[in-house]
C-alpha cells in the first residue's frame, strides 16, 4: 500500500469504523494492497470476470434474490450496517482522472483524503453497494493516475449516453461533461456530468 494511503487508513479509522471493499467486480484488481479488505465477489475474483450472473453493484435491495450476486448482496448488507464508512475500491479502463463516487452529496467529503481529482454524485441508485452504507464512497482508479492536492470539484451525473468518438473525459461538450468514455464494461456508453460545486472543503486533518 502507498504510504500516503496507509496514513489515511490509520487516521480515518480513529474516528470512523471503516470497511474497505475490493473486487465488487471480479476483474478489477486493487491498485495496492489493502489490509483486511473484504472481497465482495470472491467467485468472480477467482474466475477473473466482472460478475457471475448479475452485476453485484446493481444487485442490492432485490425483493427476491435469485442470482449469485443478488444472494451475495444480501450477505453483504448484513455486514455494511456495522460500519460508519464503506470504501469500495474500483479500477477503470477509461483514460480518466482518479475520482470518488458517492450516492449522497454529504458523503463527498469522505473521498477527499484519498487524493481524488474530482467527486461524482450518482443520485437515485438504491441497488449499488455504497448506497446501502451509512456513509459510502467508491474510489475509481484508472490504471495510470496521480494523487491530487488542489481544489476538488463536485459533479452530478445527468444521464448515461452513447459516447461520441471525439469525447475526452472531463472536457466540456455541448451535451455535458463526459466521464468514463473508454470504460470497456460500458460498451461504448458513458456518463454525462454537470459541475455543481467548484471545490469541496474537507474537515479531514493531516
Amino acid at each position: 500500500m502507498r504510504p500516503t494511503v496507509w496514513k489515511i487508513v490509520q487516521q480515518q479509522s480513529e474516528y470512523m469504523k471503516t470497511l474497505y471493499i475490493t473486487y465488487t467486480h471480479g476483474d478489477e484488481h486493487p491498485p495496492y494492497e489493502i489490509p483486511n479488505a473484504l472481497v465482495a465477489n470472491p467467485l468472480a475474483k477467482e474466475r477473473n470476470v466482472r460478475y457471475i450472473e448479475t452485476d453485484l453493484n446493481r444487485s442490492f435491495g432485490v425483493m427476491t434474490p435469485i442470482s449469485y450476486e443478488e444472494k451475495r448482496a444480501v450477505e453483504l448488507d448484513e455486514v455494511l450496517t456495522d460500519y460508519d464508512l464503506v470504501v469500495d475500491i474500483h479500477r477503470t479502463t477509461a483514460q480518466t482522472k482518479f475520482c470518488g463516487i458517492v450516492t449522497k452529496s454529504d458523503d463527498a467529503v469522505y473521498a477527499l483524503p484519498y487524493g481524488v481529482s474530482a467527486v461524482v454524485l450518482v443520485e437515485n441508485i438504491q441497488n449499488s453497494l455504497i448506497s446501502r452504507a451509512k456513509h459510502g464512497i467508491a474510489l475509481e482508479y484508472p490504471y495510470t493516475y496521480s494523487l491530487h492536492t488542489g481544489s476538488i470539484p463536485l459533479y452530478r451525473v445527468k444521464e448515461f449516453v452513447t459516447a461520441e468518438p471525439h469525447w475526452i473525459d472531463f472536457e466540456e461538450t455541448e451535451q455535458g461533461i463526459p466521464y468514463l468514455v473508454n470504460e470497456k464494461a460500458y460498451h461504448g456508453k458513458c456518463f454525462l456530468l454537470e459541475k455543481i460545486h467548484p471545490n469541496i472543503n474537507s474537515n479531514f486533518k493531516e
